[in-house]
C-alpha cells in the first residue's frame, strides 16, 4: 500500500489493509486543510481524492465508514461502487505483487504470478495488483503466504513493517490475469488455481531452479 508522507502519521489494520487514520491533526499543514477544505498545500499519496483534491472517506458498507480515507490500489473490483474502499484490493486478503509504474501495460491488471521462497521451499501464487518503486514489494497476505510475519504492533497501532529478507523469485504471466471480484475468497480461490495452471505449463520448481 501507499501511504501519506508526513512526520505524524498513523496506521490502522482495517479488514482491507494499512490506512492512514483521520486523526493526524499535529501536522500543521493537515490540519490547516482539514479546517478549510484547502488540500493544496498537502501531498497526497494512494489515496483516493474529488476533482478538487480533497481525499474521500470511507462509506457505508466500508470497513471504517467515516474514520479513515479510502486507501487506492492501481488494479481496481470494477463491479464494487465506485468511489468506496470495496473497490480496491484488499491487502490482508489478496496476495499480490507491486511492480515499478513502468511496466503497466505490458503486464495486465491482476494477471497471474507464482512465488517462491527457497530458503523455505515456501511456493504462493498471487497477481499483479499495485504498482510503485521497486520490485520488491507485496501484500501483507502475500508475505503470510510465504511465511512471513509483515504485522508488527508499535505504540499499540498495528503496522506492516517486517520484512522477508531472503531471496525470492518471481515468475509473472503477463498476459494471464484473473477477473478482479469482490468476494475477496472466491477471488482467492481463482488466483491460485490460474496461478499453478500457468506455473506447472511453464515448467514449475524445476525451471525456477535454474533461475537461482
Amino acid at each position: 500500500m501507499k501511504s501519506c508522507h508526513s512526520q505524524n502519521r498513523k496506521f490502522l489494520l482495517s479488514s482491507i489493509a494499512l490506512i492512514v487514520i483521520l486523526d493526524a491533526t499535529r501536522n500543521t499543514a493537515w490540519k490547516l486543510a482539514r479546517e478549510t477544505g484547502d488540500y493544496s498545500n498537502v501531498a497526497i499519496f494512494g489515496f483516493a481524492t474529488d476533482p478538487a483534491g480533497v481525499p474521500l472517506e470511507q462509506k457505508k458498507g466500508d470497513p471504517l465508514p467515516g474514520n479513515a480515507f479510502i486507501s487506492t490500489t492501481s488494479v481496481e473490483i470494477s463491479e464494487a461502487p465506485a468511489g468506496t474502499q470495496r473497490r480496491y484490493l484488499d491487502a490482508t486478503a489478496i496476495p499480490y505483487v507491486v511492480l515499478p509504474s513502468y511496466m503497466r501495460g505490458r503486464v495486465k491488471d491482476a494477471a497471474v504470478a507464482a512465488v517462491w521462497r527457497p530458503k523455505t521451499n515456501a511456493l504462493a501464487f498471487a497477481i499483479f495488483g499495485d504498482t510503485g518503486g521497486h520490485f520488491d514489494e507485496g501484500s501483507v497476505r502475500l508475505q503470510q503466504d510465504l511465511g512471513g510475519h509483515p504485522l508488527v504492533e508499535i505504540n499499540h497501532i498495528v503496522r506492516a513493517k517486517a520484512r522477508i529478507e531472503d531471496i525470492i523469485l518471481v515468475v509473472i504471466f503477463p498476459q494471464q490475469p484473473v477477473r478482479p471480484r469482490v468476494d475477496s475468497e472466491d477471488w482467492l480461490s481463482e488466483i491460485r488455481m490460474a496461478g499453478r495452471s500457468a506455473f506447472e505449463a511453464w515448467g514449475g520448481i524445476a525451471r525456477l531452479e535454474s533461475c537461482r
